[in-house]
């Protein structure tokens, strides 16, 4: 007998979204070197593609030459009272 081809397996939640991410292109502008080295390691860690901006001048140049699914940036907020 032959018992016919194996049942597929269902991939999990977590390896659908990994997936659905790989190769995605997410832009992040940061100045501060410690928050940009964290934020990049969770976004390659979700299969993210990270280009880092290190400032407005990098971060129009990213944009002229590549598209981007998401551009990250941090924004100072500080007490001013300017926002």
């Amino acid at each position: 007998m032959n018992p016919g081809p194996a049942p597929r397996a269902h991939p999990t939640p977590e390896a659908e979204g990994q997936s659905e991410r790989d190769g995605r292109r997410v832009l992040l502008a940061c100045d501060r070197p410690r928050l940009g080295r964290i934020l990049r390691s969770l976004l390659d860690h979700e299969g993210y593609q990270v280009d880092e901006a290190a400032n407005i001048f990098d971060l129009v140049e990213h944009l002229d030459e590549q598209s981007y699914d998401l551009v990250l940036i941090d924004l100072p907020m500080e007490p001013s009272g300017n926002f």
